[in-house]
This record gives structure tokens, sequence and C-alpha cells, in this order.
């Protein structure tokens, strides 16, 4: 789906292994991701558009990541700065349920005030914002979601519901 001289920034932790499981890129593409710092992707999105500004911009941000940066948004919309920001909104930090449910395997519900938190609307924040917003909750509607992010001239946050404990999967099989 992704143009041929598209570039995608992708955060840390389970952000970076979805993104580097699930797509195929082509050698014309580009890949960034952060390696360590959570909430990087955001505006790092924003500087290689401002690096790039022909070049079509993607974002991939799970929610807790996507909290440390929002106002950004503002800084997107005020000078411009156009991309699509895919937010995995399953208003849990992924990577660190798995341990911290371990560590409180007598008291779960501790466990989980960790790690999860409400999900706002970040549709709703992105407008407040001044960006354009799509939300996704059937994976059938992701495809047609890009499209209209890309015909966009704003920048637009597509918030894709997931659910919370969708761990990663096995990487994809090569292709011949």
């Amino acid at each position: 789906m992704l143009p041929d001289d598209a570039v995608v920034v992708a955060d840390t932790g389970y952000s970076a292994v979805w993104s580097a499981i699930m797509m195929r890129l082509k050698k014309t593409q580009k890949y960034f991701r952060a390696a360590g710092s959570l909430g990087w992707a955001y505006p790092a999105s924003l500087g290689v558009k401002c690096a790039l500004p022909d070049r079509p911009v993607f974002c991939f941000s799970g929610d807790g990541a996507l909290y440390y940066h929002l106002p950004e948004m503002e800084t997107a919309h005020r000078y411009g700065i156009k991309t699509v920001t895919i937010v995995n909104a399953n208003n849990v930090l992924g990577q660190s349920a798995s341990g911290l449910m371990v560590v409180h395997k007598n008291t779960p519900d501790k466990g989980a005030s960790h790690f999860r938190f409400t999900r706002p609307s970040f549709a709703q924040i992105a407008n407040d914002f001044g960006l354009d917003s799509i939300v996704v909750d059937k994976v059938e509607d992701i495809g047609p979601a890009l499209k209209s992010a890309m015909a966009s001239e704003n920048s637009v946050v597509i918030e894709v519901v997931t659910e919370p404990f969708s761990f990663t999967p096995p990487p994809l099989k090569q292709q011949p």
C-alpha cells in the first residue's frame, strides 16, 4: 500500500517488532526505528518530513509511546508538516505487560495498573490540534484508511483500535 518512495518511522518496543515483522519494504522505501527511547517516532517522523519534504512519511507508534509527544501534533499543524501516523490503540504498554503479570501473579489487578491505561480518543486529540483523523476498528478498513490519509492535504492520525493482549506475531515467511 505504501508509495514507492515512502519513509516509515517506527517507535521502539512492539511498534518496532510489529513493523519490522509485518512490512515488506521495497528498495526505494526507507525504514527508521527508535532504538530505545519510547515515544521517539512521532517527533522523528516530523523531522524526517522536514528533511525529505517531497517524500511521504509514515509513523507507526503505540498509544503509550504517542502519549510522550502529543503536543507535537500542534507543531505539525502550525508548520504544515504532513505525515500519516498509525497508532496501535490498545490501551496497554504491551511489551511490559507479560513481565509485570509474572511479577504480580498473586495480585493481577495491581500488576495491570502498571501497564493498562484509559484509552482517550487519539482521533479527537488529533482533531483538537488541527489534524485530520480516522478511526479503524476492523482490519478490512486499514487499507481504505491509508488511502484516505495519503490523499489528505493535512497530517493524519489513524487510530487503529486493537486488543490489549495481541502480542507480536512470528515473522512472515520469505517470498521466493
